[in-house]
Protein backbone atom coordinates (compact mmCIF):
# COMPACT_ATOMS: atom_id res chain seq x y z
CA UNK A 1 0.00 0.00 0.00
CA UNK A 2 2.83 3.01 1.36
CA UNK A 3 4.73 2.17 -1.97
CA UNK A 4 1.62 2.62 -4.53
CA UNK A 5 0.98 5.73 -2.17
CA UNK A 6 4.54 6.83 -2.72
CA UNK A 7 4.36 6.72 -6.44
CA UNK A 8 1.19 7.99 -6.99
CA UNK A 9 2.19 11.49 -4.43
CA UNK A 10 5.62 11.58 -6.20
CA UNK A 11 3.46 11.82 -9.61
CA UNK A 12 1.47 14.41 -8.64
CA UNK A 13 4.15 16.93 -6.80
CA UNK A 14 6.04 16.72 -10.43
CA UNK A 15 2.10 17.86 -12.41
CA UNK A 16 1.73 20.63 -9.58
CA UNK A 17 5.72 21.67 -9.26
CA UNK A 18 4.95 22.28 -13.29
CA UNK A 19 1.71 24.62 -12.63
CA UNK A 20 3.25 28.27 -13.40
CA UNK A 21 5.49 27.11 -16.00
CA UNK A 22 3.94 29.39 -18.02
CA UNK A 23 5.26 32.17 -16.08
CA UNK A 24 8.96 31.46 -17.85
CA UNK A 25 7.84 33.83 -20.94
CA UNK A 26 8.38 37.50 -21.70
CA UNK A 27 4.34 37.44 -22.33
CA UNK A 28 3.42 36.92 -18.40
CA UNK A 29 6.47 39.88 -17.51
CA UNK A 30 4.31 41.54 -20.00
CA UNK A 31 1.34 40.70 -18.65
CA UNK A 32 1.34 42.38 -15.56
CA UNK A 33 2.92 46.20 -17.39
CA UNK A 34 0.09 48.31 -15.65
CA UNK A 35 0.76 50.59 -18.87
CA UNK A 36 0.04 47.41 -21.18
CA UNK A 37 -3.19 46.45 -21.73
CA UNK A 38 -2.57 42.60 -21.79
CA UNK A 39 -4.42 39.62 -20.72
CA UNK A 40 -2.39 37.44 -18.60
CA UNK A 41 -2.72 33.73 -20.37
CA UNK A 42 0.57 32.03 -18.79
CA UNK A 43 -1.56 28.95 -17.80
CA UNK A 44 -2.62 28.96 -21.21
CA UNK A 45 1.03 28.93 -22.89
CA UNK A 46 1.50 25.35 -23.15
CA UNK A 47 -1.28 24.49 -24.66
CA UNK A 48 -0.20 26.57 -27.75
CA UNK A 49 3.32 25.58 -28.20
CA UNK A 50 4.91 22.62 -29.87
CA UNK A 51 6.67 20.64 -26.91
CA UNK A 52 9.33 17.79 -26.99
CA UNK A 53 7.99 14.35 -27.61
CA UNK A 54 8.50 12.71 -23.84
CA UNK A 55 7.23 16.19 -21.98
CA UNK A 56 4.45 15.85 -24.49
CA UNK A 57 3.89 12.19 -23.69
CA UNK A 58 3.50 12.94 -20.04
CA UNK A 59 1.66 16.02 -19.81
CA UNK A 60 -1.04 14.38 -22.05
CA UNK A 61 -1.58 10.74 -20.95
CA UNK A 62 -4.85 11.34 -18.88
CA UNK A 63 -3.78 10.03 -15.75
CA UNK A 64 -6.39 7.13 -14.78
CA UNK A 65 -4.54 4.87 -17.80
CA UNK A 66 -1.52 5.12 -15.27
CA UNK A 67 -3.78 4.83 -11.97
CA UNK A 68 -6.35 3.39 -12.38
CA UNK A 69 -7.43 2.98 -8.64
CA UNK A 70 -7.68 6.35 -8.49
CA UNK A 71 -10.64 8.05 -7.45
CA UNK A 72 -12.13 11.54 -9.67
CA UNK A 73 -9.85 10.94 -12.60
CA UNK A 74 -13.02 10.69 -15.15
CA UNK A 75 -13.10 12.75 -18.36
CA UNK A 76 -9.65 12.19 -19.44
CA UNK A 77 -8.15 14.43 -16.76
CA UNK A 78 -4.26 14.76 -17.50
CA UNK A 79 -1.18 16.87 -16.05
CA UNK A 80 -1.69 19.38 -19.08
CA UNK A 81 -5.17 20.24 -17.40
CA UNK A 82 -2.93 20.88 -14.22
CA UNK A 83 -1.46 23.74 -15.74
CA UNK A 84 -4.29 25.03 -17.80
CA UNK A 85 -6.94 25.21 -15.41
CA UNK A 86 -5.29 25.89 -12.24
CA UNK A 87 -6.89 29.54 -12.45
CA UNK A 88 -10.01 28.30 -13.50
CA UNK A 89 -11.49 27.97 -17.18
CA UNK A 90 -12.72 31.09 -17.50
CA UNK A 91 -9.72 33.02 -19.75
CA UNK A 92 -8.81 29.83 -21.94
CA UNK A 93 -9.27 30.57 -25.34
CA UNK A 94 -10.85 26.49 -26.04
CA UNK A 95 -13.79 27.07 -24.05
CA UNK A 96 -16.07 25.69 -25.95
CA UNK A 97 -13.84 22.94 -27.40
CA UNK A 98 -12.99 21.46 -24.28
CA UNK A 99 -14.60 20.12 -21.09
CA UNK A 100 -14.20 22.29 -18.13
CA UNK A 101 -11.14 20.96 -15.78
CA UNK A 102 -11.11 23.47 -13.15
CA UNK A 103 -13.68 21.08 -10.62
CA UNK A 104 -11.64 18.58 -10.58
CA UNK A 105 -10.64 17.14 -7.47
CA UNK A 106 -7.15 17.26 -7.47
CA UNK A 107 -6.87 20.28 -9.26
CA UNK A 108 -8.95 22.19 -6.47
CA UNK A 109 -6.43 20.60 -4.07
CA UNK A 110 -3.32 22.76 -6.06
CA UNK A 111 -5.50 25.45 -6.30
CA UNK A 112 -5.64 25.74 -2.52
CA UNK A 113 -1.91 24.90 -2.49
CA UNK A 114 -1.87 28.10 -4.36
CA UNK A 115 -3.52 30.33 -2.91
CA UNK A 116 -2.08 29.19 0.56
CA UNK A 117 1.59 30.49 -0.48
CA UNK A 118 0.00 33.95 -1.93
CA UNK A 119 1.76 36.79 -0.69
CA UNK A 120 -1.50 39.50 -1.38
CA UNK A 121 0.77 41.94 -2.65
CA UNK A 122 -1.22 45.38 -4.01
CA UNK A 123 -1.58 46.06 -7.77
CA UNK A 124 -0.13 49.27 -7.49
CA UNK A 125 3.25 48.05 -7.06
CA UNK A 126 3.55 46.17 -10.45
CA UNK A 127 6.03 46.86 -12.60
CA UNK A 128 6.46 47.95 -16.21
CA UNK A 129 7.87 44.84 -18.04
CA UNK A 130 11.56 46.47 -18.83
CA UNK A 131 12.18 47.32 -15.51
CA UNK A 132 10.88 44.21 -14.09
CA UNK A 133 13.16 43.52 -10.70
CA UNK A 134 13.54 39.80 -9.26
CA UNK A 135 14.33 40.02 -5.60
CA UNK A 136 16.21 37.67 -3.02
CA UNK A 137 14.96 37.00 0.61
CA UNK A 138 17.37 40.08 1.30
CA UNK A 139 15.99 42.51 -0.89
CA UNK A 140 18.70 42.26 -3.11
CA UNK A 141 17.20 42.77 -6.20
CA UNK A 142 18.47 41.85 -10.10
CA UNK A 143 16.53 43.48 -13.17
CA UNK A 144 15.03 40.59 -15.07
CA UNK A 145 15.78 40.55 -19.13
CA UNK A 146 12.43 39.91 -20.91
CA UNK A 147 14.30 39.66 -24.36
CA UNK A 148 16.22 36.75 -23.61
CA UNK A 149 12.82 34.66 -21.65
CA UNK A 150 11.92 32.48 -23.92
CA UNK A 151 14.80 31.20 -24.83
CA UNK A 152 15.34 30.14 -21.45
CA UNK A 153 12.16 28.52 -21.81
CA UNK A 154 12.95 26.82 -25.12
CA UNK A 155 16.19 26.19 -23.57
CA UNK A 156 14.83 24.84 -20.15
CA UNK A 157 11.65 22.20 -22.17
CA UNK A 158 14.36 20.84 -24.76
CA UNK A 159 16.63 19.83 -21.29
CA UNK A 160 13.45 18.99 -19.35
CA UNK A 161 12.07 16.40 -21.95
CA UNK A 162 15.31 14.32 -20.94
CA UNK A 163 14.18 13.32 -17.78
CA UNK A 164 10.84 12.28 -18.49
CA UNK A 165 12.00 9.08 -20.78
CA UNK A 166 13.61 7.85 -18.27
CA UNK A 167 12.47 9.60 -15.22
CA UNK A 168 14.84 10.93 -12.52
CA UNK A 169 13.44 12.77 -9.40
CA UNK A 170 16.82 14.53 -8.48
CA UNK A 171 17.47 15.12 -11.73
CA UNK A 172 14.55 17.06 -12.62
CA UNK A 173 15.09 19.28 -9.54
CA UNK A 174 18.15 20.71 -10.00
CA UNK A 175 17.25 21.14 -13.70
CA UNK A 176 14.71 22.86 -12.72
CA UNK A 177 15.91 25.05 -9.87
CA UNK A 178 18.89 25.92 -12.75
CA UNK A 179 16.42 27.67 -14.58
CA UNK A 180 13.24 29.00 -12.90
CA UNK A 181 15.53 30.42 -9.85
CA UNK A 182 16.17 33.28 -12.64
CA UNK A 183 12.41 33.86 -13.19
CA UNK A 184 10.08 35.32 -11.11
CA UNK A 185 6.86 34.42 -9.33
CA UNK A 186 5.34 37.48 -8.82
CA UNK A 187 6.10 40.71 -10.80
CA UNK A 188 4.20 42.81 -8.12
CA UNK A 189 7.06 44.82 -5.38
CA UNK A 190 6.89 43.68 -1.99
CA UNK A 191 6.59 40.01 -3.18
CA UNK A 192 8.81 40.29 -6.10
CA UNK A 193 11.83 38.17 -3.66
CA UNK A 194 9.88 34.95 -4.27
CA UNK A 195 11.44 32.98 -7.32
CA UNK A 196 9.36 30.93 -9.99
CA UNK A 197 11.18 27.67 -8.81
CA UNK A 198 10.79 28.42 -4.87
CA UNK A 199 7.18 29.18 -5.64
CA UNK A 200 6.85 25.94 -7.22
CA UNK A 201 8.44 24.19 -4.93
CA UNK A 202 6.17 24.86 -1.58
CA UNK A 203 3.12 24.89 -3.93
CA UNK A 204 4.32 21.20 -4.63
CA UNK A 205 5.20 20.22 -1.00
CA UNK A 206 1.89 21.75 0.30
CA UNK A 207 -0.31 19.85 -2.33
CA UNK A 208 2.27 16.73 -1.23
CA UNK A 209 1.85 16.74 2.31
CA UNK A 210 -2.34 17.12 1.71
CA UNK A 211 -2.51 14.75 -0.78
CA UNK A 212 -0.53 11.89 1.22
CA UNK A 213 -2.59 12.96 4.36
CA UNK A 214 -5.53 11.70 2.25
CA UNK A 215 -5.02 8.79 0.67
CA UNK A 216 -2.95 7.03 3.44
CA UNK A 217 -5.01 8.50 6.58
CA UNK A 218 -8.47 8.40 4.27
CA UNK A 219 -8.76 11.97 5.97
CA UNK A 220 -11.45 14.39 4.89
CA UNK A 221 -9.50 16.88 1.96
CA UNK A 222 -9.39 20.53 2.86
CA UNK A 223 -12.26 22.47 1.15
CA UNK A 224 -10.30 25.87 1.42
CA UNK A 225 -7.01 27.71 2.68
CA UNK A 226 -8.43 27.74 6.32
CA UNK A 227 -8.92 24.14 6.62
CA UNK A 228 -5.08 23.23 5.23
CA UNK A 229 -3.06 22.32 8.65
CA UNK A 230 0.61 21.09 8.39
CA UNK A 231 3.41 20.57 10.67
CA UNK A 232 7.92 20.60 10.25
CA UNK A 233 9.62 17.23 11.02
CA UNK A 234 12.79 18.21 12.13
CA UNK A 235 15.11 15.71 12.17
CA UNK A 236 18.73 14.86 11.51
CA UNK A 237 20.62 14.52 8.06
CA UNK A 238 20.12 11.47 6.13
CA UNK A 239 16.69 10.80 5.54
CA UNK A 240 15.63 12.45 2.87
CA UNK A 241 15.72 9.71 0.64
CA UNK A 242 13.01 7.80 2.64
CA UNK A 243 10.73 10.86 3.16
CA UNK A 244 10.44 12.54 0.06
CA UNK A 245 10.79 9.28 -2.50
CA UNK A 246 10.06 6.03 -0.62
CA UNK A 247 7.50 6.94 1.56
CA UNK A 248 6.60 10.04 0.11
CA UNK A 249 4.85 12.17 3.13
CA UNK A 250 6.75 15.35 2.79
CA UNK A 251 9.50 17.48 1.46
CA UNK A 252 12.31 19.17 2.86
CA UNK A 253 12.42 22.96 2.61
CA UNK A 254 14.48 24.33 4.78
CA UNK A 255 18.35 22.73 6.27
CA UNK A 256 21.37 24.46 8.21
CA UNK A 257 24.54 22.41 9.11
CA UNK A 258 22.92 19.44 10.25
CA UNK A 259 19.60 19.72 10.34
CA UNK A 260 16.57 19.50 8.36
CA UNK A 261 13.19 20.54 8.21
CA UNK A 262 10.30 18.78 6.01
CA UNK A 263 6.96 20.03 5.78
CA UNK A 264 4.10 17.32 6.67
CA UNK A 265 0.76 16.58 6.98
CA UNK A 266 -1.27 17.33 10.74
CA UNK A 267 -1.80 13.44 10.79
CA UNK A 268 1.83 12.62 11.15
CA UNK A 269 2.96 11.57 14.22
CA UNK A 270 5.47 9.59 16.48
CA UNK A 271 3.62 6.52 16.49
CA UNK A 272 3.94 6.95 12.25
CA UNK A 273 7.39 8.28 12.26
CA UNK A 274 8.67 5.21 15.07
CA UNK A 275 6.89 2.65 12.28
CA UNK A 276 8.94 3.96 9.64
CA UNK A 277 12.32 3.91 12.04
CA UNK A 278 12.74 7.75 11.10
CA UNK A 279 14.37 9.62 14.40
CA UNK A 280 12.63 13.58 14.48
CA UNK A 281 10.64 15.85 16.18
CA UNK A 282 7.62 17.62 15.38
CA UNK A 283 7.62 21.07 15.32
CA UNK A 284 5.14 24.12 14.58
CA UNK A 285 7.53 26.36 13.00
CA UNK A 286 10.97 26.52 12.30
CA UNK A 287 13.61 28.08 14.78
CA UNK A 288 17.29 27.26 15.15
CA UNK A 289 18.17 27.95 18.77
CA UNK A 290 21.86 27.07 18.56
CA UNK A 291 24.26 26.30 15.46
CA UNK A 292 27.98 24.87 15.15
CA UNK A 293 29.07 28.12 12.70
CA UNK A 294 28.86 31.79 13.79
CA UNK A 295 26.41 33.38 11.00
CA UNK A 296 26.18 37.08 10.57
CA UNK A 297 22.38 37.11 10.16
CA UNK A 298 19.54 35.40 12.71
CA UNK A 299 18.76 32.18 11.29
CA UNK A 300 14.75 32.01 12.10
CA UNK A 301 13.41 33.73 8.67
CA UNK A 302 9.91 34.88 10.64
CA UNK A 303 12.23 37.25 13.31
CA UNK A 304 13.63 39.62 9.77
CA UNK A 305 9.83 39.76 8.45
CA UNK A 306 8.65 40.78 12.01
CA UNK A 307 8.95 44.82 10.43
CA UNK A 308 8.65 44.26 6.78
CA UNK A 309 5.22 44.93 4.79
CA UNK A 310 3.49 43.68 1.58
CA UNK A 311 1.84 46.81 1.44
CA UNK A 312 0.80 49.77 2.45
CA UNK A 313 -2.70 50.85 3.72
CA UNK A 314 -2.11 53.79 1.02
CA UNK A 315 -1.78 51.12 -1.67
CA UNK A 316 -5.50 50.82 -1.61
CA UNK A 317 -6.41 53.94 -0.77
CA UNK A 318 -6.79 53.52 2.57
CA UNK A 319 -5.37 55.20 6.33
CA UNK A 320 -4.64 52.47 9.24
CA UNK A 321 -7.91 53.91 10.93
CA UNK A 322 -9.88 53.15 7.67
CA UNK A 323 -8.17 49.58 7.65
CA UNK A 324 -8.90 48.69 11.22
CA UNK A 325 -12.53 49.82 11.30
CA UNK A 326 -12.97 47.33 8.36
CA UNK A 327 -11.41 44.73 10.44
CA UNK A 328 -13.41 45.36 13.02
CA UNK A 329 -16.41 44.95 10.85
CA UNK A 330 -15.39 41.23 10.03
CA UNK A 331 -14.51 40.17 13.36
CA UNK A 332 -17.82 41.36 14.74
CA UNK A 333 -19.26 39.84 11.23
CA UNK A 334 -18.10 36.38 12.83
CA UNK A 335 -18.47 36.97 16.17
CA UNK A 336 -22.41 37.32 15.02
CA UNK A 337 -22.18 33.85 13.05
CA UNK A 338 -20.73 32.49 15.98
CA UNK A 339 -23.70 33.63 18.20
CA UNK A 340 -26.20 32.34 15.99
CA UNK A 341 -24.36 28.85 15.98
CA UNK A 342 -24.38 28.99 19.98
CA UNK A 343 -28.18 30.11 20.04
CA UNK A 344 -28.91 26.97 17.82
CA UNK A 345 -27.14 24.75 20.48
CA UNK A 346 -28.38 25.78 23.47
CA UNK A 347 -32.24 25.29 22.11
CA UNK A 348 -31.11 21.98 21.42
CA UNK A 349 -29.21 20.80 24.93
CA UNK A 350 -32.38 22.63 26.73
CA UNK A 351 -34.51 20.49 25.02
CA UNK A 352 -32.55 17.29 25.28
CA UNK A 353 -32.26 18.09 29.38
CA UNK A 354 -36.21 18.65 29.57
CA UNK A 355 -36.19 14.96 27.94
CA UNK A 356 -33.80 13.86 30.12
CA UNK A 357 -35.51 15.16 32.93
CA UNK A 358 -39.03 13.10 32.06
CA UNK A 359 -36.88 9.33 31.93
CA UNK A 360 -34.91 10.82 35.49
CA UNK A 361 -31.20 10.73 34.20
CA UNK A 362 -29.34 12.53 36.76
CA UNK A 363 -25.52 12.08 35.37
CA UNK A 364 -26.53 13.06 31.99
CA UNK A 365 -28.56 15.96 33.36
CA UNK A 366 -25.23 17.38 34.99
CA UNK A 367 -23.59 16.81 32.16
CA UNK A 368 -25.85 18.68 29.80
CA UNK A 369 -25.98 21.55 32.29
CA UNK A 370 -22.18 21.97 32.38
CA UNK A 371 -22.07 22.12 28.71
CA UNK A 372 -24.71 24.72 28.84
CA UNK A 373 -23.08 26.66 31.25
CA UNK A 374 -19.85 26.68 28.86
CA UNK A 375 -21.90 27.58 25.81
CA UNK A 376 -24.06 30.37 27.55
CA UNK A 377 -20.81 31.99 29.25
CA UNK A 378 -19.14 31.85 25.39
CA UNK A 379 -22.28 33.47 24.20
CA UNK A 380 -21.99 35.94 27.45
CA UNK A 381 -18.98 37.01 26.14
CA UNK A 382 -19.41 37.47 22.46
CA UNK A 383 -22.85 39.47 23.37
CA UNK A 384 -20.42 41.86 25.11
CA UNK A 385 -18.05 42.25 22.14
CA UNK A 386 -20.15 42.48 19.40
CA UNK A 387 -20.84 45.64 17.71
CA UNK A 388 -23.20 46.41 14.98
CA UNK A 389 -23.37 48.61 11.90
CA UNK A 390 -21.74 46.23 8.70
CA UNK A 391 -23.35 44.79 5.45
CA UNK A 392 -22.16 41.54 4.20
CA UNK A 393 -21.36 43.49 0.55
CA UNK A 394 -19.22 46.11 2.28
CA UNK A 395 -16.83 42.97 3.57
CA UNK A 396 -16.85 41.08 0.52
CA UNK A 397 -15.84 44.32 -1.53
CA UNK A 398 -13.03 45.33 1.36
CA UNK A 399 -11.92 41.54 1.10
CA UNK A 400 -11.47 41.32 -2.69
CA UNK A 401 -9.65 44.93 -2.71
CA UNK A 402 -7.74 44.02 -0.06
CA UNK A 403 -7.00 40.11 -0.70
CA UNK A 404 -7.14 39.96 -4.09
CA UNK A 405 -4.39 37.84 -4.92
CA UNK A 406 -5.68 34.78 -2.04
CA UNK A 407 -9.36 36.07 -2.92
CA UNK A 408 -11.25 34.38 0.67
CA UNK A 409 -13.87 31.94 -0.97
CA UNK A 410 -16.20 32.17 2.15
CA UNK A 411 -16.32 35.37 4.15
CA UNK A 412 -18.19 33.25 7.33
CA UNK A 413 -15.02 30.92 7.12
CA UNK A 414 -12.22 33.64 6.48
CA UNK A 415 -13.90 35.96 9.66
CA UNK A 416 -14.08 33.10 12.14
CA UNK A 417 -10.38 32.75 10.92
CA UNK A 418 -9.48 35.57 11.67
CA UNK A 419 -11.12 35.91 15.27
CA UNK A 420 -9.81 32.10 16.33
CA UNK A 421 -6.45 34.29 15.30
CA UNK A 422 -7.18 37.16 17.85
CA UNK A 423 -8.14 35.20 20.75
CA UNK A 424 -5.26 32.48 20.30
CA UNK A 425 -2.35 35.06 19.97
CA UNK A 426 -4.39 37.68 22.24
CA UNK A 427 -4.28 40.41 19.34
CA UNK A 428 -5.96 43.50 19.76
CA UNK A 429 -7.69 44.70 16.71
CA UNK A 430 -4.39 46.69 15.58
CA UNK A 431 -2.15 44.24 15.81
CA UNK A 432 -4.86 41.92 13.86
CA UNK A 433 -5.00 44.45 11.42
CA UNK A 434 -1.25 44.88 10.49
CA UNK A 435 -0.40 40.95 10.87
CA UNK A 436 -3.51 40.43 8.56
CA UNK A 437 -3.36 42.64 5.55
CA UNK A 438 0.38 44.51 6.03
CA UNK A 439 2.65 42.38 7.19
CA UNK A 440 4.54 40.32 4.86
CA UNK A 441 3.42 36.92 5.75
CA UNK A 442 6.08 33.94 6.07
CA UNK A 443 4.93 31.63 3.23
CA UNK A 444 6.58 28.26 2.52
CA UNK A 445 8.24 29.73 -0.53
CA UNK A 446 10.00 32.30 1.54
CA UNK A 447 11.38 29.72 4.27
CA UNK A 448 12.67 28.05 0.75
CA UNK A 449 14.22 31.19 -0.65
CA UNK A 450 15.46 32.10 2.73
CA UNK A 451 17.15 28.84 2.93
CA UNK A 452 18.70 29.44 -0.65
CA UNK A 453 19.83 33.05 0.43
CA UNK A 454 21.51 32.48 4.06
CA UNK A 455 23.96 30.10 2.29
CA UNK A 456 24.86 32.73 -0.07
CA UNK A 457 25.66 35.54 2.51
CA UNK A 458 29.19 35.89 3.16
CA UNK A 459 29.94 39.72 4.53
CA UNK A 460 27.44 41.90 5.89
CA UNK A 461 27.43 44.45 3.37
CA UNK A 462 25.73 41.66 0.87
CA UNK A 463 22.04 42.60 3.27
CA UNK A 464 22.23 46.46 3.16
CA UNK A 465 18.24 47.04 4.42
CA UNK A 466 19.10 44.60 6.99
CA UNK A 467 22.09 46.35 8.33
CA UNK A 468 21.34 47.98 12.08
CA UNK A 469 17.97 46.65 12.08
CA UNK A 470 19.44 43.44 12.83
CA UNK A 471 21.78 42.61 15.52
CA UNK A 472 24.40 40.45 14.00
CA UNK A 473 25.57 37.91 16.38
CA UNK A 474 25.38 34.14 17.29
CA UNK A 475 25.17 35.30 20.89
CA UNK A 476 21.77 35.15 23.18
CA UNK A 477 21.47 39.12 23.29
CA UNK A 478 18.31 40.63 25.26
CA UNK A 479 15.98 42.66 23.00
CA UNK A 480 16.11 46.57 23.81
CA UNK A 481 14.99 49.67 23.04
CA UNK A 482 17.70 51.87 22.05
CA UNK A 483 18.27 56.16 22.33
CA UNK A 484 17.97 57.75 19.13
CA UNK A 485 20.92 60.08 19.66
CA UNK A 486 20.60 61.59 16.44
CA UNK A 487 18.80 61.54 12.66
CA UNK A 488 20.32 63.16 9.26
CA UNK A 489 17.94 62.82 6.26
CA UNK A 490 20.64 62.55 3.15
CA UNK A 491 19.27 61.81 -0.50
CA UNK A 492 20.05 58.62 -0.49
CA UNK A 493 20.67 57.38 2.36
CA UNK A 494 19.54 57.83 6.34
CA UNK A 495 22.35 57.73 9.18
CA UNK A 496 21.18 56.99 12.61
CA UNK A 497 23.26 57.47 15.75
CA UNK A 498 22.61 55.37 18.55
CA UNK A 499 25.16 54.11 21.27
CA UNK A 500 28.12 57.26 19.82
CA UNK A 501 27.76 54.67 16.77
CA UNK A 502 26.46 55.31 13.58
CA UNK A 503 24.11 53.35 11.25
CA UNK A 504 23.91 53.53 7.53
CA UNK A 505 20.55 52.94 5.71
CA UNK A 506 20.08 52.93 2.49
CA UNK A 507 16.75 53.92 1.80
CA UNK A 508 16.17 53.40 -2.40
CA UNK A 509 15.05 50.80 -4.74
CA UNK A 510 17.76 51.01 -7.23
CA UNK A 511 17.93 54.18 -6.95
CA UNK A 512 14.12 54.46 -7.63
CA UNK A 513 12.18 55.15 -5.02
CA UNK A 514 12.24 55.45 -0.98
CA UNK A 515 11.91 51.94 0.35
CA UNK A 516 8.35 52.30 2.05
CA UNK A 517 7.68 48.80 2.77
CA UNK A 518 10.88 47.43 4.59
CA UNK A 519 12.86 50.53 6.34
CA UNK A 520 10.04 49.76 9.68
CA UNK A 521 10.35 49.77 13.35
CA UNK A 522 9.03 48.74 16.50
CA UNK A 523 9.37 51.67 18.35
CA UNK A 524 8.07 53.55 21.60
CA UNK A 525 6.04 55.91 20.04
CA UNK A 526 2.71 57.40 20.56
CA UNK A 527 2.68 60.00 17.40
CA UNK A 528 0.25 59.06 14.93
CA UNK A 529 0.29 59.79 10.70
CA UNK A 530 1.36 58.33 7.80
CA UNK A 531 4.09 55.65 7.70
CA UNK A 532 2.69 55.58 11.79
CA UNK A 533 1.12 52.38 12.90
CA UNK A 534 0.03 51.99 16.21
CA UNK A 535 -0.24 48.60 17.95
CA UNK A 536 -0.08 48.68 21.93
CA UNK A 537 -0.41 51.42 24.34
CA UNK A 538 2.98 52.99 23.62
CA UNK A 539 4.26 50.65 21.05
CA UNK A 540 4.38 51.39 17.22
CA UNK A 541 5.59 50.61 14.06
CA UNK A 542 7.39 53.40 12.44
CA UNK A 543 8.67 53.97 8.85
CA UNK A 544 12.54 55.59 9.09
CA UNK A 545 11.48 58.72 7.65
CA UNK A 546 9.23 59.81 10.37
CA UNK A 547 11.78 58.69 12.98
CA UNK A 548 13.12 61.90 15.39
CA UNK A 549 15.72 62.58 17.71
CA UNK A 550 14.74 60.86 20.58
CA UNK A 551 12.66 58.24 19.89
CA UNK A 552 13.40 54.46 20.96
CA UNK A 553 13.77 51.85 18.44
CA UNK A 554 13.30 48.29 19.31
CA UNK A 555 16.36 45.79 16.88
CA UNK A 556 15.29 43.03 15.57
CA UNK A 557 17.83 39.96 17.24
Amino acid sequence: MMENISKIVNYFEIIVFLHDIGKISSHFIMSKDPELNIKDRHAMLILEEKLPDNLNKFLKTPINKIFEELNYLDNGVSPIHFICSHHGCDRCIYNEDCIKYEKNFYIKLLQISDRLDSSNPPNSKKQPFYETYLSNFFLIEKKIDYTKIDLIRKNFLDLLDSYFYNFDREGFFKLSKFFMDKTISETRRGANDISLFTHSKAVSSIFKAILFEYLYFNSEPPKNIFEVELKFLKTKKGCKKIIEEKIGFGNLIFDIEDNEYYLISKYIDNTFLKINNIKGDIVEKIEIKKTNKNYLYPLNPENLLSTMLVKTPYDMNFNFSNLTDKTKKIINFARYNEIEDLNIKIKGIKKHIKNLKKGGKIEEIKIKKNMLKKLMRRKYYLKRKYEDGYTIKEIENFLMKSLAPIRPPSIVNFSKYLNEIMERNKFNINELTFETFLRKPLTYSRIIQYCIDIKKIKNIDLIPKFYGKVKFTNKKVLSRYKLIEDIKFLEDRIIISIDKKNIVFPTFYNGEYLDELNLYFIGKVERRGKYIYPLRKGKSLIHITKLKKGDKIKFIS
